[in-house]
């Protein structure tokens, strides 16, 4: 579990030290928390269907999207950032790639410490605490 938010939170991390810039964090939701879009169709769904978990993604205060993470099963990590508060265009992360166990490992977590628990749409940060109660809902869907 520690290795699945670590591999998360670097990638997004990572996008942040690139466009520090030109994202603010008082800019974002909860100040950049990262959250786990499983709500829609859920990660079972996602995994058999798309090959991939659901999104992981950072949203502007004004509900649009910033940064958006999909890890797929073939252990591709691929993102987008979009600035402007999320009115500019879409940009292209680097690539970035774990192995092929590590994302069926992720799979794995996700659907235990989320979907099995009826937990959608809410930040990793608590979906993945080792010690805490989960809330039993999340953040609501947001296109």
């Amino acid at each position: 579990m520690k290795e699945t938010r670590k591999i998360i939170e670097d990638y997004f991390e990572d996008a942040f030290d690139k466009y520090r810039t030109q994202i603010k964090r008082t800019d974002l939701e909860q100040g950049g928390v990262i959250f786990y879009m499983n709500g829609n169709d859920g990660t079972d769904f996602d995994w058999q269907a798309n090959r991939r978990l659901c999104e992981f993604q950072v949203f502007y205060n004004n509900a649009w999207g910033c940064i958006k993470l999909l890890i797929y099963d073939t252990g591709l990590m691929e993102g987008y950032v979009w600035l402007d508060e999320g009115k500019a265009p879409v940009i292209h992360l680097p690539v970035k790639r774990i192995s092929e166990s590590t994302s069926r490992k992720m799979y794995r977590v996700m659907m235990a410490r989320a979907d099995s628990r009826m937990i959608y749409d809410a930040p990793i940060c608590d979906i993945l605490k080792e010690d805490a109660d989960i809330p039993a809902n999340g953040r609501s869907a947001v296109s």
